[in-house]
């Protein structure tokens, strides 16, 4: 069914070797920006995320940043620095923020690619706002 509660989380890396699990993240704020934490099972090698969802159509997703640890670093990743696709979302582009608009009935992937391998990382933070779109009907209101 669809929910405003919970998306899964697969990390993959440029050499195919994919961490086996999808990742459970639960609790969604609407409206604001929060911070999603993901611990991995064990330190990956990581080049693209895919962001699993089942939402509604008309569910918005800003993506402020993402942050990356190792032992030896902390990587921040702008949403302008990444290559997002995915196969049925809208992108609402503008001088201030990026929207990506869910429109499907079926589960979304989206593909976050990191432009390059990032090696041992053992914890992601992502900075995420979820919110619903003021689609009404003139008939409804």
């Amino acid at each position: 069914g669809f929910n405003l509660n919970d998306f899964a989380i697969r990390l993959k890396s440029i050499n195919d070797i994919t961490d086996k699990n999808d990742y459970i993240i639960r609790g969604i704020n609407s409206g604001e920006f929060d911070q999603y934490e993901l611990i991995p099972e064990k330190p990956i090698n990581i080049s693209s995320i895919d962001m699993i969802f089942n939402f509604n159509p008309g569910i918005t997703l800003d993506l402020k940043n993402l942050k990356l640890f190792s032992k030896e670093n902390v990587y921040i990743i702008e949403e302008n620095n990444l290559i997002i696709t995915s196969k049925n979302t809208f992108f609402l582009n503008n001088e201030f923020k990026n929207k990506i608009v869910f429109t499907s009935n079926n589960n979304e992937i989206l593909n976050l690619n990191l432009n390059k391998v990032f090696k041992d990382i053992d914890k992601i933070i992502f900075s995420l706002k979820f919110d619903k779109l003021s689609l009404v009907n003139r008939m409804c209101q």
